[in-house]
């Protein structure tokens, strides 16, 4: 399925002005499923007046594909990759998504760049084609981003979840019965998940196996959401 960039604001579920929404990585989505196309307020660098604008513009998609796998996910889907057309189609290159990591991103960054991660990240494994071998997140994975990789990735290989209170069990195992190459699984501090007989017997399978149970006092990401409720609520 194609995909385009949409900054229209996703409901708030109820909270206040200003309060995120858990799971989503964010109150507000700039990215969503549809399709294709740059956003209407980039101007293409070919056709700038700046003749240094063209050269970059111009430069051949692999080697620009080469820079951009420098970069994290988010800065490739959210700045470099929108700077033009081709440095657009260069970003949608398969092989830049076979790893995925955007566990480095933190809470701050709901607030100062209002974005839906869970979103952006599936557009990063749509643009994996099929090849992605490694991915890696934080807070904003879902059961549901889990579903979307686990039918899109029967090349992974490496899973790290970290922090999330929107993964279960379930998924874990779903993901595990779809992704047969998985062989590393890490999962820890993830409020609904269970570490207990039935998910590791059902991870025997994978080679490097690492779940540590969830503590509410190792994870930062919880009491971030406590205190942003205590706020809103007045508690």
């Amino acid at each position: 399925m194609p995909l385009t960039l949409d900054r229209r604001a996703e409901g708030n579920g109820g909270r206040g002005a200003g309060q995120p929404a858990k799971g989503n990585g964010g109150r507000r989505g700039r990215w969503a499923m549809g399709s294709e196309a740059s956003s209407s307020s980039l101007i293409p660098a070919e056709r700038s007046s700046d003749p240094m604008g063209r050269e970059w513009a111009g430069l051949p998609l692999d080697v620009v594909a080469s820079i951009f796998a420098k970069l994290s996910a988010d800065d490739v889907m959210s700045g470099a990759g929108l700077v033009c057309h081709p440095w657009l189609e260069a970003a949608k290159v398969p092989d830049l998504w076979r790893s995925i990591d955007m566990a480095h991103i933190t809470v701050d960054h709901l607030f100062k760049f209002n974005t839906d991660y869970c979103t952006m990240a599936k557009v990063a494994v749509h643009r994996a084609d099929g090849r992605l071998e490694s991915f890696a997140g934080n807070f904003f994975v879902s059961d549901e981003l889990l579903c979307y990789i686990t039918e899109r990735s029967p090349s992974l290989k490496i899973l790290t979840v970290i922090s999330s209170s929107d993964v279960t069990n379930d998924a874990l195992g779903a993901i595990v019965d779809g992704c047969p190459r998985l062989e590393l699984l890490h999962v820890s501090d993830c409020a609904n998940i269970s570490v207990n007989a039935t998910l590791k017997a059902k991870c025997a399978r994978i080679e490097i196996l690492e779940l540590v149970p969830w503590d509410e006092d190792d994870d930062p990401y919880y009491w971030y959401w406590r205190r942003q409720d205590s706020d809103y609520w007045g508690n």
